[in-house]
């Protein structure tokens, strides 16, 4: 429920936006969006540590796969946005404010 409501609460800038420029419309989208891809990450911490404790991993080696799993996940994401960068990005350089 407390995710739930994270969630809620990063996207709620952007009920208020109907007559801001689009370019501030995107900054809170990408913040909201951000937030709730944040909440969602953390909320499955726990979750994915007591799975690997059932599959008979170790605390530790539970904690160093969901480690490694965040940081790959995190990885991947930074080599997407390097590779191929967003077209919104060369739209708001091209659109006059």
């Amino acid at each position: 429920m407390a995710s739930f409501l994270a969630g809620m609460a990063g996207a709620l800038p952007i009920l208020f936006t109907s007559k801001l420029e689009k370019k501030w419309q995107s900054i809170l989208l990408g913040i909201g969006g951000g937030v709730m891809l944040a909440v969602r990450t953390f909320s499955l911490i726990m979750p994915g540590k007591e799975a690997a404790i059932a599959l008979g991993y170790s605390q530790k080696s539970s904690a160093l796969i969901i480690s490694i799993g965040i940081t790959l996940g995190a990885a991947l994401l930074w080599l997407i946005h390097n590779k191929f960068p967003l077209l919104v990005r060369y739209q708001m350089r091209l659109t006059p404010s």
